[in-house]
Parts: structure tokens; C-alpha cells; sequence
């Protein structure tokens, strides 16, 4: 009967401690998760990039942050910069160009000299030759040259053809290089003469420098990569919209750096915070179990702890807002006091450590007020 009721003691001295943890758990993430989800009662507005701004909305302190939005389109100006990429001109096209002309004259002085075809048979197979696509009046020109003025044309395309096909020519400038022809023709040669020239020139003259993607997008993903992350500083009373103003993507980035912003629900939202309220209870209840366990152990010194952090967090919640010195009157100091004189005073430590994490959250990283409340 006697190992019985050990036995019965054991157990209850087990499940009374289990039954406060788990309590305390529940209540104590529950209540945080609730207080973190709920919007700000003050200070806060909902503004989405292209929203009209109802009020004018102030910057409640001195902020510095990295934009992402600044960086972005920083990056972007960086990358649109870098131009196409062509690879140098090829000589392989400018000598295929050469010898296809040789190729091309010989042919044309063949039709003029053969005796057999009519006018009409010599201009119809000079208008058919491949890769030329001569106009009707640049053939008859050039059937009307004497052998002597077509002699200077035979001499004088081919070293047209390569002077200009040294330079760059791109698909873009191809119209540009067809310009400058007239200018490399001999000016010794008759009117007649250079004019058919030209046509020649013209037609057989090729692009040699052409667009290289890949190159390009590594230039441009190089221009991207050495544009550093942008800051962008905001100075306490600040006007950052005005009523009626259009919201940008910068204006929005702000106002959630500064946590004006209210965050819309979303299952990604609760998994965050619900995440943060179990790891800070979870710290708590282990630190004070490994500090002091009869804390946890006596259902009034549990009951007080309770109290006094659902209280605290509310107070925080309701406090800690972005204005100007509301946040600056949060009580932790009389709360960690509460905790001493009640529980313990390391228990009061760990209670104001785990209010800091609180704060520090609600204020989004705002330094002085964690320090100051602390």
C-alpha cells in the first residue's frame, strides 16, 4: 500500500509540472501569436505600390536600410547600359566577298561578250545571277559600258569591295557602309563607269560583324553584379507620401522598413510568427527550468509568471507602434522588478531577455528603443 501511494505521489509531482509546462505553452504562444498577427491599433496604414495615399505619412524615426527596390532598378540601369556585343569583323566574309565578285564579273563579262544571246536574253540572265538583285535600269548600265569603261569596272570592284569590307559592318549599319561606297571609287573612272561600280559594290557588300548573345548577357550580368546594394537613409519626421500622393514600390519598401505597413495575413505570416512565439517560449520555459524549477513547479509562481508576461505583451503590443515616444514609456523595467520581487530574480533576467526579443521584433530591429527598454 505504502509503494502504492509513492507511486501516486511520483506521478502526481510528474503530470502537475507537465500539466503547468504545457499550459503555459499553449496560453503563452496562443496569446503571442494572436498579438503579433493583430494589426498595430495606431500608426499604421495598408498601401500597396500604385495606392493613393489618404493622409500625409511621416517617418517616426531615423532609419537606414538596404533597398531592395533601389538596388534593383540600380542594377537594371547597369545592365541596360552595356550595349550588343559583336565579335570582330571576320576576314573570312570580306574574302568570300572578293572572290564571290571575281566570280560575278567573270560571269557578266561572258554575257556581254557572247554573240549568240539577244539584248533582252543578256539583260533577262544578268537580272536572274544569284546573290545580285539587280534593278532592271543598274543591268542595262551595264550592258551600255564600252569594253574599255568595263575593264576599269572589273579592276575597280574588287578593290572597292575590300576597302570597305574592312571595316565593322553590322546588319544595322549595312545601310550605312552601302552610303559610303560612292566615296572609295576612283575618281578617275567616267561617270558611267563609277556609277556601275556603285550598283556592284553595293549589292555584293556583306555584314562581318554580327551580335554575340552570350557575350553579351555576361557583360550585362557583370554590369548587374558590380552595382553594390543601395541604402536608403531616412531622417526622423521625414514626409514620406503626402494625401493624395501615388504610392511607388520605394515609397511601400519604406513603410514596411519603418513598419507603417500593415502585413497582410497569409499562411507564410503565421508559419513566422508562430515559429518565433514557440522558440522564445520554448527558451524561456527552458531557461527558467534549468535556473530555477520550482518556479515551474508551484502552480502560483507558474500562475504569476503567466500573468505577468500576458500582461507585459500586451502593454508591448499596444506600445511599441511607430510613434514618436509612446514605445520609449513601455514598463519592462517595473515588469522585470514584478518578476524579481514575486518569482525570482533570475527568472525576472530571463523575462526581460525574452521581452527584448519581443520588442525587437515589433519594432523591426529598432536598436535604441531595445537598448533604452532593456
Amino acid at each position: 500500500m505504502r509503494l502504492a501511494s509513492s507511486m501516486d505521489a511520483i506521478r502526481k509531482q510528474i503530470t502537475v509540472p507537465l500539466f503547468i509546462h504545457a499550459a503555459i505553452l499553449v496560453l503563452g504562444g496562443s496569446l503571442l501569436v494572436t498579438l503579433l498577427l493583430l494589426p498595430l491599433p495606431i500608426g499604421q496604414v495598408q498601401l500597396e505600390a500604385g495606392d493613393v495615399a489618404s493622409q500625409n505619412i511621416v517617418a517616426p524615426r531615423r532609419i537606414v536600410y538596404e533597398s531592395a527596390t533601389l538596388t534593383q532598378q540600380a542594377r537594371e540601369r547597369a545592365a541596360q547600359a552595356v550595349p550588343d556585343y559583336y565579335d570582330p569583323p571576320q576576314s573570312r566574309i570580306r574574302r568570300q566577298q572578293v572572290s564571290r565578285s571575281h566570280e560575278v564579273l567573270a560571269l557578266i563579262t561572258g554575257l556581254r561578250q557572247d554573240t549568240s544571246l539577244t539584248e533582252d536574253q543578256r539583260l533577262d540572265a544578268l537580272l536572274a545571277i544569284e546573290d545580285l538583285k539587280l534593278t532592271s535600269t543598274a543591268a542595262q548600265q551595264i550592258l551600255d559600258l564600252t569594253d574599255v569603261d568595263w575593264a576599269s569596272v572589273v579592276s575597280e570592284v574588287p578593290l572597292v569591295l575590300d576597302q570597305v569590307m574592312r571595316e565593322d559592318i553590322k546588319e544595322g549599319t549595312l545601310s550605312l557602309a552601302r552610303r559610303r561606297i560612292s566615296v572609295l571609287v576612283s575618281p578617275e573612272l567616267n561617270d558611267e563607269a563609277s556609277t556601275v561600280v556603285g550598283e556592284l559594290a553595293r549589292v555584293l557588300v556583306r555584314p562581318n560583324s554580327f551580335l554575340n548573345p552570350e557575350r553579351t548577357e555576361e557583360l550585362r550580368q557583370q554590369a548587374w553584379d558590380s552595382v553594390p546594394v543601395q541604402t536608403q537613409t531616412l531622417e526622423q519626421g521625414e514626409i514620406i507620401l503626402r494625401a493624395g500622393d501615388i504610392a511607388s514600390a520605394e515609397d511601400v519598401e519604406a513603410l514596411d522598413h519603418l513598419g507603417l505597413n500593415q502585413v497582410e495575413w497569409s499562411l507564410w505570416r503565421l508559419f513566422q510568427v508562430s515559429l518565433f512565439s514557440a522558440s522564445t517560449i520554448i527558451l524561456l520555459i527552458g531557461a527558467i527550468y534549468r535556473l530555477n524549477p520550482k518556479v515551474l513547479q508551484c502552480r502560483r509562481h507558474s500562475g504569476l509568471l503567466l500573468l505577468l508576461g500576458a500582461s507585459g505583451l500586451v502593454l508591448a503590443r499596444l506600445m511599441i507602434v511607430p510613434h514618436d515616444w509612446l514605445p520609449y514609456l513601455f514598463p519592462l523595467a517595473a515588469v522585470t522588478m514584478l518578476a524579481a520581487l514575486l518569482l525570482d530574480l533570475q527568472v525576472a533576467v530571463m523575462l526581460s531577455l525574452s521581452f527584448a526579443l519581443f520588442v525587437a521584433y515589433l519594432s523591426s530591429g529598432n536598436v535604441p528603443l531595445i537598448f533604452y527598454t532593456t
